[in-house]
């Protein structure tokens, strides 16, 4: 068996030799023949059994080499990136639809598909004669409970008892906790302080005295002398006994305090004197009465008390009249409202734009009725393009990289170029499915150009770290940590027992730094134009397991993906 094997290792050794030499011969050359994935997994795995089985049988101090298939690249200058990207739909800024809560015929439309309207301006005016005769209907209602509102609120006036007039309490018929009804007698007041007397006066007399002339009152009984004036005069004639024909006069006296509705006087005005004394009446007597049901809860005032007009004298509490002023409240606050959502309804027959954007949409046109029947009509859609907005998922393991304000790569497969756009939130609410969490962020392309459209699909590349301007290789072209195969063509024989190394390379050891799946900054070891050898495929020295790494891509040197792919051994 091992002889068997010592053959095959012999056969592939000579094949080796010339896969090398082809290789050597196509890297120099400017085109390099595209290798297929396919192909290159068919020639790793037949070569990982090959050395698997040699390396087994005869042990490393057999010397085994294996030669893996390559290509060369040059040493340059670059800026490394590693990036989170996603695919998303574009949004406009901001959407409406004009929509129509009521019937009736499109009086005027003032705009067009197309057209840029601003924030308030009329789109369409409605036909509202209906609407109007409705609110007059509702004005009318209101003013009825308003006027009953306002008799209501009386109520609460009238749980004062208030004088008519000035005067002295002469009689109280309440004290504080009785009952009282609509009516009901709270005082007697009486104004004593002016006294008046009526008498007769000649005809031919009276035609001389005028309301305002003052004269001389005689008491009868004291004969005091008193001013007094004029305050009435008879326009007919009276005729009393004896064929007397007389007018009546009344004249107003300050009472100095001894005179009462008992006492007799006469008086004399402008030198003519009445044709008869008379009696003295108080110039005002009246009763104070309740106006509502209720209970006396105070009283200001005793028998004797002097008062002024419209003075509270008896404060009445009532239940009764408070639900009622507290129903007519309600009352008017409903009238009020009804009103009020009647009026704002007359704003609904003219439509204005709720933004500033472009009318992409246009369903209703000026002759057009409205039905609301089965709903709201759309009759036009605005779409606010000042910016373009979408939304893209980021995994949790990179979205505490991501903050607002970070510049974002936008293309699209339908305009040409990259456009720039920027995060604009990042929310906390995640969503998990299959184990994975994802956040949406929010990502604004300002100023877009007029071919980026809505509803086109993007592209979203954010930049989580980068290094610019650094020497870079393909991650490929690192062997075992810190070897690069470095092109001299010298060399012509192996420089590393378990290692593949072209004829024509030598390897260097170099220090790394940062990394993507595709490059990897080379800080020492190698120069800027330094031709390298980077295999297509690598597995190192431990072939019973480990990873390779696939690289997806042509043998020329530019950009390469990297794809992972572990491995358990043959």
């Amino acid at each position: 068996m091992k002889e068997f094997l010592q053959k095959k290792l012999d056969k592939f050794r000579k094949k080796r030799d010339a896969s090398t030499t082809a290789v050597s011969t196509k890297v120099k050359g400017k085109k390099k023949k595209k290798i297929t994935k396919k192909r290159v997994v068919i020639a790793i795995i037949i070569l990982g059994i090959a050395v698997f089985a040699g390396y087994k049988l005869l042990g490393p101090d057999e010397g085994i080499e294996v030669v893996s298939q390559g290509f060369e690249d040059v040493v340059s200058r670059q800026d490394i990136e590693v990036t989170v990207s996603s695919t998303a739909t574009l949004k406009p800024a901001d959407k409406y639809s004009i929509t129509s809560a009521v019937k009736g015929t499109v009086l005027e439309c003032t705009f067009e598909k197309g057209d840029i309207v601003n924030e308030g301006d009329i789109l369409y005016k409605i036909d509202a004669s209906d609407m109007e005769n409705t609110i007059k209907r509702a004005e009318i209602s209101y003013n009825k409970v308003y006027k009953s509102y306002l008799e209501t609120m009386k109520l609460l006036e009238d749980l004062n008892v208030k004088a008519d007039d000035a005067g002295t309490i002469t009689k109280m018929y309440v004290k504080v906790g009785d009952e009282v009804s609509a009516g009901s007698k709270i005082a007697d007041v009486r104004n004593s302080d002016i006294m008046t007397l009526t008498i007769p006066f000649n005809s031919s007399d009276a035609k001389n005295i005028n309301i305002g002339d003052k004269g001389i009152v005689t008491l009868n009984n004291t004969f005091e002398k008193l001013e007094c004036v004029v305050t009435d005069v008879d326009g007919a004639d009276t005729v009393l006994s004896g064929n007397r024909i007389v007018r009546y006069v009344e004249v107003e006296v300050q009472n100095p305090g001894a005179i009462t509705n008992t006492t007799e006087g006469t008086v004399v005005i402008n030198s003519m004197a009445c044709s008869a004394s008379g009696k003295f009446e108080y110039s005002d007597e009246f009763t104070v009465i309740a106006k509502v049901n209720g209970t006396i809860d105070k009283l200001n005032v005793a028998q004797g008390s002097k008062i002024e007009k419209n003075q509270v004298i008896a404060v009445i509490e009532s239940e009764s009249v408070l639900d009622q002023v507290e129903s007519s409240q309600m009352s008017l606050d409903d009238a009020k409202l009804a009103y009020d959502n009647t009026l704002e309804q007359i704003e609904d027959y003219t439509i204005k734009a709720p933004i500033t954007g472009t009318i992409i949409t246009k369903n209703t046109k000026a002759g057009d009725s409205l039905d609301t029947t089965n709903g709201q009509n759309t009759l036009a859609e605005i779409y606010d393009m000042s910016y373009l907005t979408f939304d893209i998922s980021v995994d949790e393991l990179d979205i505490n990289k991501l903050h607002v304000g970070q510049s974002v790569r936008v293309t699209s497969d339908s305009v040409i170029g990259v456009f720039e756009g920027i995060v604009t939130n990042v929310s906390i609410a995640g969503t998990t499915q299959g184990g994975v969490t994802t956040y949406p962020v929010t990502v604004e392309i300002d100023n877009p150009p007029e071919d980026l459209l809505p509803g086109m699909n993007i592209n979203a590349e954010i930049v989580l770290q980068q290094v610019q301007d650094v020497l870079a290789v393909p991650v490929s072209a690192v062997q075992r940590g810190n070897l690069v195969y470095i092109k001299d063509e010298s060399v012509t024989t192996k420089e590393d027992e378990y290692s593949i190394i072209p004829a024509g390379y030598r390897a260097v050891e170099v220090e790394t730094g940062f990394s993507n799946n595709s490059y990897i900054e080379i800080v020492s070891g190698l120069s800027e134009g330094d031709i390298i050898y980077v295999p297509n495929a690598t597995g190192g020295n431990n072939w019973g397991g480990g990873d390779m790494i696939m690289y997806e891509g042509g043998m020329g040197g530019g950009a390469v993906n990297a794809r992972p792919m572990h491995g358990g051994g043959f």
